[in-house]
């Protein structure tokens, strides 16, 4: 049997073209169960066969073409074995192959449609982020300049506050020692 193949763009699984690689993979798993129920099926015993048959169309098993074949085959089997069709269930199909014109909604327009506002979103988004830089200049221009310390003059400040400090401190000394000379104190 078939396995999964991508060739040109087509996603081909057991003979059957899938529109999507989801359901191509799912395909695929499918047919590996397939390919393991026909190796380990015994098909001497119909009524074994009809209780997986049973068991796959009540769990809802198969889900692709290709599960739907392999229970298409199950059902032909039973029924060139002596089961009455009425016995069997049906083989219940999870899609349907009608289209409404009122269900149907075309992808491409949301796409345009998405793709009109972009230009305008991402004027904003580079307005936005000048803006954002200009501000943040702004700032390292101002802690540059400033009077006050921060990060990036701390160093600068305090050593002249300090030099200041020690400069005060100097001078009242000399004054201190000035007037001791005036007073003759030693």
């Amino acid at each position: 049997m078939d396995t999964y193949t991508d060739t040109r763009g087509e996603r081909t699984v057991g003979g059957f073209v899938f529109q999507t690689t989801e359901d191509a993979v799912l395909a695929s798993q499918e047919l590996k169960k397939t390919e393991y129920l026909r190796m380990h099926l015994s098909y001497d015993n119909p009524e074994k066969v009809k209780q997986i048959y049973e068991k796959a169309v009540t769990e809802r098993t198969f889900r692709t073409p290709v599960g739907y074949g392999f229970l298409w085959e199950l059902r032909n089997f039973l029924l060139e074995n002596g089961i009455p069709e009425e016995e069997l269930k049906p083989i219940p199909l999870q899609i349907s192959y009608q289209l409404r014109k009122n269900s149907y909604t075309p992808v491409p327009k949301k796409k345009q449609e998405k793709a009109s506002g972009q230009p305008r979103l991402m004027m904003y988004s580079v307005i936005l982020n000048i803006l954002l830089a200009m501000a943040v200049a702004a700032m390292f221009a101002i802690a540059a300049n400033g009077k006050s310390p921060n990060i990036l003059n701390y160093e600068k400040a305090i050593t002249n506050r300090y030099a200041s400090w020690e400069q005060e401190l100097t001078e009242r000394e000399n004054a201190v020692r000035e007037k001791e000379r005036e007073l003759n104190i030693q």
